[in-house]
């Protein structure tokens, strides 16, 4: 079950500025509820936790379309955000702050984005620089 740090830790990660899911609650008012609030957050995610049930609210999100470049009359002219509920963001932070320790201990050290530390960007450039190193000697440099 989650302890409150966890759930303070979550809720101090919400970004300020962002705009309310479909029950209208911003990420400033869970930040700003304070020790109710708090303890509020707990109940409801341990709820989830025991039960493995979400509350109705708690899965809808309010889905935004907005529109990019070109012509407006074309659907692949539009991009969608979803609005989550800034309570479920609180959630889902809990659970995913569980889950990347155990993520790190299966993934294998070769995996590189969307992990902190290795970088996409750098794993390319080092790739780049072992082809021009090959091609300048004339070498052949298989890949697999």
């Amino acid at each position: 079950m989650p302890n409150i740090a966890e759930i303070i830790e979550a809720v101090s990660s919400l970004k300020p500025g962002k705009s309310p899911g479909i029950d209208n609650i911003t990420g400033e008012m869970v930040q700003a509820g304070g020790e109710a609030t708090l303890d509020m957050l707990l109940l409801i995610c341990n709820k989830i936790l025991q039960t493995g049930e979400w509350q109705k609210p708690r899965t809808q999100s309010l889905v935004i379309t907005l529109p990019k470049k070109g012509n407006l009359k074309l659907c692949q002219n539009y991009r969608t955000v979803s609005l989550i509920s800034h309570p479920s963001k609180v959630m889902l932070k809990v659970i995913l702050n569980r889950l990347k320790p155990e993520a790190e201990k299966i993934i294998a050290e070769e995996q590189g984005g969307f992990r902190p530390g290795r970088s996409t960007v750098e794993r390319i450039c080092n790739i780049r620089i072992l082809m021009e190193k090959y091609l300048q000697h004339q070498q052949e440099l298989h890949n697999s």
